[in-house]
């Protein structure tokens, strides 16, 4: 594996031991917790996986901001500023922080909404039926599991950078350990671990901010020079601009995490955690005060170890081998051995505390579903339907785990691999944007219905394979610009994925795509059932009287059970009507047998 370090500066006995004494004092805090919490609390039940109403502002807010910290921050920002300047930077500074300040705005009508649900997914079943729970839950665990094994894959290519550890022995400790603490103790124990992890992070990074900014070097023409060509004119003229291409990555970044991040279940998991709306906004804005000054520093050591790179000999941040996420590593190189065992902690504490926070959505998820395939309803008491579906949901998670071992193990040792989970992390995103309209149009017109719901996401992704069909002209490139054509080797590598001037036009086409069809067929729907009603009342079908069902006239789109299109036919009693002297009826309607109940989804 290529590395911008001639060899490793540490030994792997250093760095396996900085790696479990963090893990350990983690898991310790988290375990000591639980037992706690089980003294108070024998009866757990789902509570201890969602933490509903219990968290104040500051550990709300410090658990969102640390959850975010992964170890992508390290090498993903850095990267950006390397190649796509001031606009790369900002884009994705903005990218990372905006989809609290929507949270701010969706998360209080959502709770009030639906104020006994457990995930988002719940909501989606409660508005849009079973199916719309499946779409939502599939993708967001899809979007977790992607995240899940970037981050521990990541992790083991910086501690075998950096000490020569085997992904074997980074990799297993990671996912187990996290694990463990995680089953045991739920997103309660993820919190408390977020708090101690988070001001640990906030001091190393800003340790090895001030350390490794006082021994860069760099020249005023390598930061920013007019004439200067490099690269391609796409990069050229400096590392400090403001480039078309830049413009391009920000507006995709932007769209792509929002999109995912507003399905991503641990993000939700915090909505209900927070004590009211007003600790829930303030712990958004805290987040948001800890978060934007990190990612902006990350994203401007990246300008400046290109820039230093640029007066280098023989460049070390190359193409080819593709090593411009490095780039907050070679800032490392000049520095002391302690300040490099400094880094280690900080890449374990940054991945654990993303990663038991992504364990933890990913089983509240499956538990309220396995919860509900065995009938138990709230899930909020013990119990052995509970026991059940927690037992699977577990067992489902560590299958996950097992799986995003062996993935994030061949990703680490396969450098090729290993760059392609930024385009996985792109697939999911892509299948977020999809989705995310037409689900969030329903909590704002109440007109929206199922079928609207359903159309919507399809619109979106046949407006990217629409796009794919008429650029390549074949329904198989269609099929793969939902991979945004990173995948299948149809195009090279500058013209797929996010580097492709042509990703973000897409995205916003699926995005306009997916709400518009969403409307038209949602108003379609609305009018048809309007019709159906109305001609129906003017010619009554005999011993049948027509009612409509409640969702597609916009009523009571926050029931538990949704209901499905249509009109439900009650049947009624009909007795012959008693005649007078003249022959003809004394009664005009018959008696109805009362109200029928919507048809459940």
């Amino acid at each position: 594996m290529a590395t911008v370090f001639d060899s490793p500066p540490l030994s792997d006995a250093v760095v396996q031991g900085l790696s479990w004494a963090s893990l350990l004092l983690s898991a310790a805090g988290a375990l000591g917790y639980s037992y706690k919490q089980k003294r108070v609390d024998p009866a757990g039940g789902m509570d201890q996986f969602m933490a509903k109403n219990t968290q104040h502002w500051i550990p709300l807010g410090m658990s969102y901001a640390v959850g975010a910290l992964g170890v992508w921050v390290l090498l993903g920002f850095p990267e950006i500023g390397t190649t796509w300047g001031w606009w790369g930077v900002l884009g994705y500074t903005f990218s990372g922080s905006v989809p609290f300040f929507v949270v701010m705005y969706l998360g209080p009508k959502v709770r009030r909404s639906l104020g006994d649900a457990y995930s988002l997914s719940d909501w989606a079943k409660a508005r849009y039926g079973r199916g719309a729970q499946m779409i939502v839950g599939l993708t967001s665990i899809f979007y977790m599991f992607i995240f899940m094994t970037a981050e521990l894959s990541a992790t083991a290519s910086v501690l075998r950078m950096l000490g020569g550890v085997s992904s074997w022995a980074s990799i297993v400790p990671l996912a187990l350990i996290t694990m463990l603490y995680t089953i045991v103790g739920g997103l309660n124990a993820s919190i408390l671990t977020d708090r101690v992890q988070g001001v640990a992070v906030i001091i190393l990074l800003a340790v090895l901010g001030i350390v490794a900014g006082s021994k860069i070097d760099v020249k005023a023409e390598h930061w920013y020079n007019e004439s200067q060509e490099y690269f391609d004119v796409w990069f050229a003229k400096g590392v400090s601009h403001f480039s078309s291409a830049g413009f391009d990555v920000a507006v995709t970044l932007i769209i792509a995490v929002l999109s995912a991040e507003l399905l991503n279940m641990t993000t939700w998991q915090r909505v209900w955690a927070a004590k009211d709306d007003a600790n829930l906004k303030k712990g958004l804005i805290f987040a948001q005060v800890l978060l934007v000054p990190l990612f902006l520093l990350m994203g401007v050591f990246g300008m400046l170890a290109e820039a230093q790179d640029r007066g280098r000999d023989t460049p070390l941040l190359t193409w080819e081998p593709y090593l411009k996420h490095l780039a907050f590593f070679d800032l490392l190189r000049p520095l002391d051995s302690s300040i490099v065992a400094l880094t280690v902690v900080l890449a374990v504490c940054m991945a654990a505390s993303s990663i038991d926070s992504l364990q933890n959505g990913i089983m509240a998820v499956l538990a309220k579903d396995f919860g509900e395939q065995f009938g138990e309803g709230t899930l909020t008491v013990g119990g052995v339907r509970t026991e059940k579906a927690q037992l699977a949901s577990r067992l489902l998670l560590l299958a996950f785990n097992v799986a995003a071992i062996f993935l994030a193990q061949a990703a680490a040792v396969d450098g090729d691999l290993n760059l392609s989970w930024l385009n996985l992390f792109l697939l999911a995103d892509v299948i977020a944007v999809a989705v995310v309209v037409p689900l969030f149009f329903g909590l704002f017109d109440g007109m929206i219905t199922q079928r609207g719901f359903y159309a919507g996401v399809a619109a979106g992704f046949l407006a990217l394979m629409g796009w794919g069909w008429r650029e390549f002209g074949s329904w198989l490139a269609g099929l793969e610009m939902i991979g945004l054509m990173a995948f299948g080797g149809r195009v090279d590598p500058f013209s797929a994925g996010l580097f492709a001037p042509r990703t973000p036009i897409v995205l916003t086409i699926a995005l306009l795509a997916s709400g518009a069809a969403t409307w038209t067929v949602s108003c379609i729907d609305v009018l048809a059932q309007a019709a159906a009603t109305q001609l129906a009342a003017e010619k009554p079908v005999y011993g049948v009287k027509n009612t409509p069902g409640p969702t597609e006239l916009g009523a009571s789109h926050n029931a538990e059970t949704p209901k499905k299109a249509g009109t439900a036919e009650t049947l009624v009693e009909v007795k012959e009507a008693p005649k007078g002297r003249d022959g003809k009826s004394t009664e005009t309607e018959p008696a109805s047998a009362g109200p029928e109940e919507g048809v459940r989804a």
